[in-house]
């Protein structure tokens, strides 16, 4: 089970911690996002309604945005939470996260759709290549052999279309 405790911060916003217990209670709630000796911790960030997390297909990750980037822990908490995309890499914004069925990408709507290995390994991938006709593209559906998504991107003139993004196109933004 993955549980997010919300609280308001001293400096005003939402923040959040993020804990994974075992559904049979056989074992204490483990928190996922790092304790941090800073005062202002890094928590995830969101807010009520939005909160950037996302669990694998497996059940055995989960990703979450913290001011430092996305960083991936394992849901039982038996590994310490690592980063896989650097907020330069990522960003001003905290993502809406999604991942391929296969579970080796995240895929990530921020200003644009991005997809990066969920080991971090390299840099994030543009998929919806910047059009001169609209606004970015936002997430419908990653394709179910993990090597698409469907997307939506208003196009000016034309209203909102559905596209066909193929991971292996993905360009350095």
């Amino acid at each position: 089970v993955l549980i997010v405790e919300g609280f308001f911060g001293d400096a005003g916003g939402y923040l959040f911690h993020l804990w994974s217990a075992p559904l049979d209670g056989s074992g204490p709630p483990v928190r996922l996002d790092p304790v941090s000796a800073g005062p202002a911790g890094r928590f995830v960030h969101g807010d009520p309604g939005h909160i950037p997390v996302a669990v694998t297909p497996d059940g055995t990750s989960v990703v979450f945005a913290t001011p430092d980037g996305l960083l991936r822990a394992a849901m039982d908490g038996s590994d310490v939470a690592e980063l896989i995309v650097s907020m330069d890499d990522l960003g001003g914004d905290f993502p809406s996260l999604y991942f391929t069925p296969d579970a080796e990408r995240v895929l990530y709507a921020r200003g644009g759709l991005f997809e990066v290995p969920l080991s971090g390994a390299r840099p994030p991938l543009r998929i919806d290549t910047p059009s001169p006709f609209g606004g970015p593209g936002r997430f419908v559906l990653p394709l179910a052999d993990s090597r698409g998504v469907l997307f939506t991107a208003r196009q000016e003139g034309n209203g909102t279309q559905l596209f066909l993004g193929l991971l292996e196109r993905a360009v350095r933004p």
